[in-house]
């Protein structure tokens, strides 16, 4: 089963993420799907909902906040 991972913030299109977590599962033989996610507080819910996530990263703080609820 491939382990879902995922980035969410905005800006997000820099985010170097994918690539390392990517290089570091293969070279461990992990099944690995990391994607970034273009959202914000006002959207997380929406933004996350329809996938379920092994991790999900929040880089920014009022996208942590929102989070936590």
């Amino acid at each position: 089963m491939t382990d879902r991972y995922a980035v969410i913030g905005n800006p997000i299109k820099h985010s170097k993420s994918p690539q390392i977590h990517r290089a570091f599962a293969q070279q461990c033989g992990q099944e690995l799907e990391y994607r970034r996610l273009l959202g914000d507080e006002s959207t997380f819910e929406d933004d996350v909902r329809p996938v379920s996530y092994t991790h999900l990263t929040l880089p920014t703080i009022p996208v942590e906040c929102s989070a936590r609820g």
